[in-house]
């Protein structure tokens, strides 16, 4: 799934107009959140609210808002709460809309690329080529999000502190920069810490020269891929920001 940096960018891309300027850095944080996971190590659909075999774009969303129905009176009450999970449900569907127009389509099954190709790598490859592509953009948003008052921020399924410390983990992880070498963290996860997988030799490889070798995988990729899940990703979340916002109980 996208990684943080992505995630910044396109929430800002769907920044509506009804959030006030001040309370940006708070739906940035927002758009962040589900993937907490890092730091309390809890199954990924505690905070994304579907297992990976969901069916539809904006599951996530009707999920939360089921098992927590006082989600509504919150963000009806409260500003501040509204605007952070504003920006939290931007997470949900931007993940939702990678894995059911890129992951699916090109990597779960069978694809276009040579047997012995890890695809799992490919599919965070392009994360990170992403990352690399917004970095410029998101930059700034960094120290306000580390600044911004988030006091009353807490919602019914994560508690202020551990919002708290979430803001710390991520501002202290953007402040390190864009790096390639992340992908190396990430085939030794996929790996499991086996040495022998051959995640390990491809990242390896791939790193002596990432941008020639993003390249040389997007040959095997439709020549629109990322253009079109822009566009897709930029809809939903548009779609799902106005439904959230403007509905009522």
């Amino acid at each position: 799934m996208p990684n943080l940096a992505t995630h910044i960018h396109f929430a800002m891309k769907s920044l509506p107009e009804s959030i006030d300027q001040e309370l940006t850095p708070i739906y940035l944080l927002g758009a962040t959140t589900p993937d907490i996971r890092v730091i309390t190590k809890e199954n990924r659909s505690i905070y994304h609210f579907v297992d990976l075999d969901f069916k539809s774009v904006g599951e996530g969303i009707a999920n939360m808002t089921q098992q927590f129905p006082e989600i509504h009176m919150l963000k009806n009450n409260d500003e501040i709460i509204k605007t952070f999970l504003t920006g939290y449900i931007t997470h949900l569907v931007l993940d939702e809309t990678w894995i059911t127009t890129v992951f699916r389509k090109h990597f779960s099954g069978p694809n276009a690329f040579p047997e012995s190709t890890p695809i799992l790598i490919i599919d965070r490859a392009i994360q990170m080529y992403m990352d690399s592509k917004y970095w410029n953009s998101i930059e700034s948003k960094i120290s306000p999000i580390e600044q911004c008052n988030i006091e009353k921020v807490s919602l019914p399924f994560l508690s202020n502190d551990s919002i708290n410390e979430w803001r710390e983990w991520i501002c202290n992880f953007l402040n390190l920069g864009f790096t390639w070498d992340r992908l190396n963290f990430m085939a030794k996860r996929i790996s499991n810490g086996n040495i022998e997988d051959p995640a390990i030799p491809y990242t390896e490889q791939f790193l002596i020269d990432p941008i020639k070798n993003i390249n040389d995988v997007f040959n095997f990729l439709p020549k629109n891929l990322l253009e079109e899940f822009e566009e897709n990703s930029k809809q939903n979340i548009d779609n799902a920001i106005y439904g959230f916002l403007n509905e009522y109980h």
